[in-house]
């Protein structure tokens, strides 16, 4: 009987976000006319949020979370091995954009940390899927999310909060950054759920 049961039970779809800091490094201005001279620091993982499709709670994850955080630090490899862990646990990884950027990020920063790949997995990308299947006004997560009725990215956005919390330290700054990602995350679970039933050539959901 536990055999059977085993044997129905549906894969762990794990919709996650990544936040993610600029590089730093130094330039002659005018912007527009020139290049970076020298680079400082590498980009770095700032905050993370995942939620289990099927499950109600969001999870959400910061370098301010971290035992190790100090503002003028950057020391990011603990929070990426949280991410390593969430990541690892998945059947399937579910993103906006994730194909492009998030999963790429993130496999950059398990290299750079040290960390070995996580084992082999399926992906769904939202906004793959709305460009295959649909012809909304535009894919990105803010108009799906408009467009299908569950509203759009939060007021205060990544632009607005990456110097005073990763640069400045400020606490409420962070628990912004980490409303906002989850956020993201939770738009994108519904929109992959909205999605779903049109999509033909979605990963087996048994096994």
């Amino acid at each position: 009987m536990d055999e059977e049961i085993q044997s129905i039970k549906k894969p762990k779809i794990i919709s996650f976000d990544l936040e993610v800091s600029p590089a730093l490094g130094w330039f002659y201005p005018p912007t527009w006319e020139t290049g970076i001279l020298k680079t400082d620091q590498r980009q770095k993982l700032m905050s993370f949020a995942y939620q289990v499709v099927g499950e109600k709670k969001i999870t959400g994850r910061t370098l301010f979370d971290m035992k190790n955080y100090q503002k003028d630090r950057f020391d990011d490899k603990a929070l990426v091995m949280e991410l390593h862990e969430v990541m690892s646990s998945a059947d399937i990884l579910l993103g906006q954009n994730s194909d492009k950027f998030d999963v790429k990020m993130a496999n950059y920063f398990f290299i750079m940390n040290g960390l070995d790949p996580i084992p082999p997995t399926k992906y769904i990308d939202t906004k793959k899927i709305a460009s295959r299947y649909f012809k909304f006004l535009n894919n990105t997560l803010d108009n799906l999310g408009e467009e299908l009725g569950f509203g759009g990215k939060t007021q205060i956005t990544y632009k607005d909060l990456w110097i005073p919390a990763f640069l400045e330290g400020d606490k409420k700054s962070w628990k912004l950054m980490n409303d906002y990602c989850k956020n993201d995350v939770d738009q994108t679970t519904k929109i992959y759920l909205k999605m779903r039933p049109f999509m033909h050539s979605h990963p087996s959901l048994s096994r």
